[in-house]
């Protein structure tokens, strides 16, 4: 490894990973207001929703990565995320269509609350509460980053 501050490093992952989903999410965007015909309504809250979001999940897989010393280990869980956030988190549908106690768990992830505060940064009066996401997103990154950050210690 480099001869630079871990933090450095964590903060080059989150900034390789900001500019990878940037622009991927503004393509997504432009395609579906033209295919779909969107009504969308741009806020200045899109920059900190986008960051928290980017945020929250780079350091999620970064505490992941770091805690767990085996790639295959941390292979398997990021390919069970990606099927489980996909599969049964609210993000594509409304959580109604969940069992009620998949729903109740669902409001306590951050992924449910990702989706909330860009949909609300990009929409006018389609999510209720949005606090209560920014908040949970905040909680998520700061025990990430606690969790990254002790990992990371440990291995000294």
């Amino acid at each position: 490894s480099l001869p630079v501050p871990r933090t450095t490093q964590a903060a080059a992952w989150l900034t390789v990973n900001s500019i990878i989903a940037i622009p991927g999410m503004v393509a997504a965007l432009v395609i579906a207001d033209a295919r779909y015909d969107l009504s969308l309504h741009v806020s200045a809250a899109i920059v900190p929703a986008v960051l928290l979001t980017i945020g929250t999940a780079t350091l999620i897989g970064y505490a992941f990565a770091h805690a767990v010393s085996k790639p295959m280990v941390t292979l398997m869980i990021t390919q069970l995320l990606v099927f489980t956030i996909l599969g049964f988190s609210p993000i594509n549908f409304p959580p109604e269509n969940l069992p009620g106690w998949l729903a109740a768990v669902n409001e306590w992830l951050p992924f449910e609350h990702m989706a909330a505060v860009v949909r609300a940064a990009l929409t006018d009066g389609l999510v209720d509460n949005v606090m209560r996401s920014y908040l949970i997103l905040g909680i998520y990154a700061a025990l990430s980053t606690m969790v990254a950050a002790w990992v990371i210690g440990r291995r000294r």
